[in-house]
């Protein structure tokens, strides 16, 4: 299949995509009104494959998350307090799961509302802190069935599928963190946790300065995974990157090309 970017859309595809989506309500005819129906309403058939052409490398449902959570003014409403989760769980009575009109009235994403109330569905048999050995055993095993069984089951996401199967003691996030950061690289590297050494720095900056980026913005930080050098996923290669450049003073903007090796 087509090798599809991943991570953070840069300047110049939002640019791209707003271009696209701006001639698309001109030559069609659309008040902002009606172009937002077709963004967070319909499921226009003619309307995402034409954005989505605009970014080639991208996926079309990337394009279409990334266009309907840029346009969606709900989309930055930071953490949940007490008091926002007692009015999703009316909502959620009156609506039932129907999460567009659950969020209507909470002011939040149709998306984010359904993320909160399956962790708070589960909050009191969720375990925090230290994983047992069990626990940790528990979840190779489940990955390694995953694995075999094909994607028939996981329609509604690798992790959450994880996560029930963990009966819900740990959530979907708890376990693909242990999984990438701890258990994965331990596997891969004879049983012996793996430690990050001065080496690594340096193959970090050079794969970087590999990727010719403008700004850490463009970097696909999954990208950087390399069976050969490491087990590590996009995002621990990512707080690596940040811890190095904190220690060098380097601005965040400011990339090393290949040329600085």
């Amino acid at each position: 299949g087509i090798p599809y970017v991943k991570g953070r859309f840069s300047e110049e595809e939002a640019s791209q995509i707003n271009s696209v989506i701006e001639v698309y309500q001109r030559e069609h005819g659309l008040d902002d009104d009606e172009l937002c129906e077709i963004i967070f309403l319909k499921r226009d058939i003619v309307f995402w494959p034409t954005i989505a052409r605009a970014v080639p490398m991208r996926a079309l449902s990337s394009v279409y998350n990334y266009v309907r959570w840029a346009r969606d003014a709900n989309a930055r409403k930071g953490k949940w307090t007490t008091i926002d989760n007692a009015e999703l769980k009316r909502a959620i009575e009156k609506h039932g799961r129907c999460w567009d009109k659950v969020s209507l009235g909470l002011g939040r994403m149709a998306e984010d509302c359904r993320i909160q109330f399956s962790s708070l569905e589960h909050r009191d048999s969720e375990q925090r802190g230290h994983w047992t050995l069990e626990e940790e055993a528990r979840l190779v095993q489940i990955i390694r069935d995953l694995g075999t069984e094909g994607r028939a089951e996981i329609s509604q996401g690798f992790w959450p599928t994880v996560a029930r199967r963990m009966e819900h003691s740990r959530n979907a996030r708890q376990c693909r963190v242990k999984w990438y950061s701890q258990l994965k690289p331990t596997m891969l590297n004879g049983g012996q946790k793996r430690l990050w050494a001065l080496g690594d720095d340096y193959i970090l900056v050079r794969k970087v300065a590999s990727l010719h980026a403008s700004s850490e913005r463009d970097i696909d930080w999954g990208a950087l995974k390399d069976p050969a050098w490491n087990a590590w996923n996009g995002s621990v290669l990512k707080k690596k990157w940040w811890a190095l450049r904190k220690r060098v003073n380097l601005e965040e903007e400011e990339l090393p090309g290949e040329n600085d090796i």
